[in-house]
């Protein structure tokens, strides 16, 4: 498998730059989603797990 991308990616213009650009994306992704996580205040985590716990007071059986 990795042959197959090491024979497709030598044929590649830029193919180096393009490596660097998805390494880059994915940890700028990576420290946003980190960010947003640790932004949201410990309340919401809590009220979030107990979500399926609770019963749905409009269920029609």
């Amino acid at each position: 498998m990795i042959g197959f991308f090491k024979k497709h990616l030598a044929q590649v213009p830029y193919a180096d730059l393009l490596q660097s650009l998805v390494l880059i994306l994915f940890f700028l992704f990576f420290c946003l989603t980190i960010f947003f996580v640790y932004r949201k205040p410990k309340d919401y985590y809590k009220e979030v797990r107990d979500l399926p716990l609770q019963e749905d007071k409009n269920k029609l059986l």
